[in-house]
């Protein structure tokens, strides 16, 4: 992994901080995110756990949920992977925003890993594709029971929109 960034709560402060880091190697892309949940208020929370072939479902962002956008740069194509705190994930691939509608699921990226303690989730996936440099985004839906929290590297509108491309401003290169 390479940096520690924080992940800011769009509009009103959030009870809980979150961090997260995005690295690219030749063989295996790597997400993880720290949650600090100091008054254990976040539903579906993390609990420890480890999935080598864990099950793929649709519509985990409706719930707390663990995101990283990214894309080749220049291009207006890109993926979306979905993290659940219960070891469900889901990976689309978008060729422009939103585009195509409803997502189709993904096999560009193949998961080796997904573990979770209750601070840790991270991710390794592995690309069938040959990838030198990404655009990355990282995002979380936090559900308390009050509501739902957006958090994103970076809110790059006038609302909470992860798909915005000109919110995935963290550049990594092959590592």
């Amino acid at each position: 992994m390479t940096d520690i960034l924080p992940l800011k709560p769009f509009g009103t402060p959030a009870p809980v901080t979150l961090t997260g880091d995005f690295s690219l190697r030749s063989n295996a892309i790597s997400v993880r995110f720290d949650l600090d949940d100091p008054q254990q208020i976040v539903r579906n929370t993390l609990a420890t756990g480890e999935w080598n072939e864990a099950p793929r479902v649709d519509g985990l962002w409706k719930t707390t949920c663990f995101e990283a956008f990214w894309s080749e740069p220049g291009s207006a194509a890109y993926w979306e992977l979905n993290l659940s705190p219960s070891g469900a994930w889901q990976l689309y691939r978008f060729t422009a925003e939103r585009t195509p509608q409803p997502p189709q699921a993904s096999n560009d990226f193949a998961l080796i890993s997904l573990r979770t303690t209750p601070a840790t989730l991270t991710a390794e996936l592995t690309p069938s594709l040959r990838l030198a440099a990404l655009d990355v985004s990282l995002t979380a839906v936090i559900q308390t029971a009050e509501r739902q929290f957006f958090y994103a590297t970076t809110h790059a509108g006038p609302r909470p929109d992860f798909h915005r491309r000109d919110s995935f401003t963290i550049r990594r290169t092959l590592e």
